[in-house]
């Protein structure tokens, strides 16, 4: 993404990583045979990284609509 401003261009850095604390978000993306590539604990809260795929998105939509609806 680009921004402009004062006739400077900013390159907005675009994150390659989808990160989550969810346990319950982590064991629907492993029903779906998506598996985390890096897991670490961050203030005594463990985080789970995946890698940004088209797959992720896919199955977080699936997630999200199944439990928040």
């Amino acid at each position: 993404l680009h921004q402009q401003k004062f006739g400077v261009i900013k390159i907005k850095k675009f994150d390659k990583e989808y990160r989550t604390d969810s346990s319950q978000e982590v064991c629907f993306l492993s029903e779906c045979g998506i598996r985390y590539t890096f897991v670490k604990t961050e203030n005594g809260v463990t985080v789970w990284k995946y890698k940004k795929t088209k797959e992720l998105g896919v199955a977080l939509s699936k997630f999200w609509d199944k439990y928040t609806n």
